[in-house]
């Protein structure tokens, strides 16, 4: 997501790691992003938003998820909530996903410091500091 809103920080993140993944949930959030953004935009906002969709998304290998991730993933959310952390399903099933393939989850943002850094099943990395380290 933080490629699609134009991160200069997440372009660098994203060239760092030598073949970069997306969850397929990753690949439903960005296309609803993207078409309420052209909805509001034009008449063809389907068709656009899909065309952003395949750029976006061209620099990666998507993941489709397992029924075990799945499962996984529902445990998480029901952990994480009851110690006061409210990740979307989404989320859950990005750090499921992280977890049962044992590959860390770069992300940024607020969001970082309400939720992710609480995370412990994921190695999760700041991308600011992810792409501090390049050189």
């Amino acid at each position: 997501m933080e490629k699609y809103e134009g991160n200069p920080i997440a372009e660098r993140a994203i060239r760092k790691v030598v073949h970069p993944h997306i969850s397929i949930i990753t690949v439903a959030e960005l296309v609803a992003s993207i078409a309420r953004r052209e909805v509001r935009r034009r008449k063809d906002w389907e068709e656009e938003a899909l065309r952003h969709y395949v750029i976006l998304t061209s620099a990666f290998t998507v993941l489709e998820i397992t029924s075990s991730m799945a499962k996984r993933a529902g445990i998480l959310r029901t952990k994480y909530k009851e110690m006061g952390i409210e990740f979307s399903l989404a989320d859950a099933v990005v750090i499921a996903t992280a977890e049962s393939m044992g590959w860390s989850i770069v992300t940024g943002g607020k969001q970082y410091e309400r939720e992710w850094k609480k995370v412990t099943e994921a190695k999760i990395d700041l991308m600011e500091k992810f792409v501090e380290n390049e050189k």
